[in-house]
């Protein structure tokens, strides 16, 4: 099982650990970096940094340097066949997998490239649910845009947010499939249906019983998905019956 829910902490994830780490000054950036590749070390896990540079607090440990060019503009594809191969080149050396800290807020300032960002993000954590690959990923709250912040959110195990941005829900990869949890009501409905769109596959589970709360809007988004649906809560029965569909 991975790690999850709303944390204040980057130290306890494990191989597979993804978590989004909203930040709002320099000082929590590399408090959770730190925390993040301290954790990996420990682990044996390759370190990485992508980003513009990496910060003076963080060289004292053993990270490399990626630059944000080299890494991000590309293809979900593409970026997923990089970190496959950076996974893969790190077991070959005998370390017990791959860890990165990404801080990329300034390769997601423009809103044309957020949908395929957030397709990225829900790429990325279906493969780190199977693999030993971990990401920090990093966001400044003071140039990403909220709308962006809360659709980041929902797409990742764990997250670390701070005042303005509600976490309702998250929508992630977990074991055998497509966990949600969280709430979903008449606010939220529209941003998980939209998540949903791009994790939940034909053929998947979406296991329900971290859902704490849904109304008949969040019902219908989850009825939409193609997924088949496991452990449905009572509170959504009721739905069910009106579309004449067994529970």
């Amino acid at each position: 099982m991975r790690d999850h829910g709303l944390v204040e902490s980057a130290a306890g994830f494990g191989l597979s650990g993804h978590a989004c780490w909203v930040y709002e000054d320099d000082e929590e950036l590399v408090r959770g970096a730190s925390e993040f590749l301290v954790a990996g070390e420990r682990l044996g896990q390759r370190l990485i940094y992508v980003g513009p540079s990496l910060p003076d607090a963080l060289r004292g440990h053993a990270v490399d340097l990626v630059g944000l060019d080299d890494v991000y503009g590309s293809d979900p594809a593409t970026l997923l066949a990089y970190y496959s191969a950076a996974t893969d080149a790190a077991l070959a050396d005998g370390y017990t997998g791959l860890r990165v800290v990404g801080e990329i807020s300034s390769a997601v300032q423009d809103p044309r490239v957020w949908e395929q960002h957030l397709a990225w993000e829900t790429l990325a954590d279906r493969y780190m649910a199977q693999r030993p690959l971990a990401g920090l990923c990093c966001y400044d709250s003071r140039v990403i845009a909220p709308e962006l912040i809360r659709d980041l959110c929902a797409r990742h195990p764990a997250v670390r947010t701070c005042g303005g941005h509600p976490v309702p829900f998250r929508i992630y990869h977990d074991d055998d499939a497509v966990v949600v949890d969280g709430d979903l009501d008449f606010f939220s409905a529209d941003r998980a249906r939209r998540a949903l769109a791009e994790t939940a596959r034909e053929g998947d589970v979406l296991d329900l019983q971290r859902l704490r709360f849904v109304d008949h809007n969040g019902a219908v988004a989850l009825l939409d998905s193609p997924a088949t649906l496991r452990g449905i809560p009572n509170m959504m029965r009721r739905v069910l019956d009106l579309r004449g569909l067994e529970g």
